[in-house]
């Protein structure tokens, strides 16, 4: 990474080939479980969390190479729906919090 990434993740900017190519095989391996899983358990739609679905782009990115890998089977007929959870990295401490009170409202009962 170069001064100007603050992750791998970042590499549009610093341009690493080596950057580059292991940010696509990411999005590629995410873009082919999430077909395949379509597939497998027909969800209404896929939740993507942490700090990686608040980076910018993030979504869109996966959603154009979901695209790629259903466009590379003719029988795949539906697109998965994609979308950042709304909490993006926060939900590990609200669902820590609240775990926390469950476990102190059972302790008072």
């Amino acid at each position: 990474s170069s001064d100007v990434c603050s992750s791998d993740l970042e590499c549009e900017y610093c341009g690493s080939v080596y950057e580059v190519a292991e940010i696509e095989a990411m999005y590629r391996a995410l873009a082919l479980g999430i077909v395949n899983a379509q597939y497998i358990f027909d969800p209404e739609l896929f939740l993507i969390g942490g700090a990686i679905s608040s980076r910018p782009g993030f979504i869109k990115q996966l959603q154009a190479h979901v695209a790629t890998q259903i466009a590379l089977v003719p029988v795949v007929a539906v697109e998965p729906r994609i979308v950042a959870c709304q909490f993006g990295n926060t939900a590990n401490l609200l669902g820590a919090v609240r775990h926390f009170l469950d476990r102190q409202t059972a302790s008072i009962e």
